[in-house]
């Protein structure tokens, strides 16, 4: 699933989904806060999750799926 995004966008998704808020995100990356909303945007396209909360969601599914052993995410 997370292999749909690219290097920076994986970058984003997980400093996003571990609690930085999009301004922690643009100052670690020394973007603007507007570039980071694009890309989380972008994730979430590329992701099929319509917000912010769901990415946090699939993140935990993601984790689960690979506690339980599937190399597929």
């Amino acid at each position: 699933m997370v292999k749909k995004l690219s290097a920076r966008q994986q970058e984003i998704f997980n400093d996003f989904v571990h609690g930085l808020d999009e301004q922690a995100i643009a100052d670690k990356y020394t973007l603007s806060i507007k570039t980071i909303g694009t890309h989380l945007d972008n994730i979430k396209t590329r992701l099929n999750v319509h917000s912010r909360k769901d990415l946090c969601v699939l993140y935990i599914k993601i984790l689960e799926t690979k506690l339980n052993g599937s190399p597929n995410c």
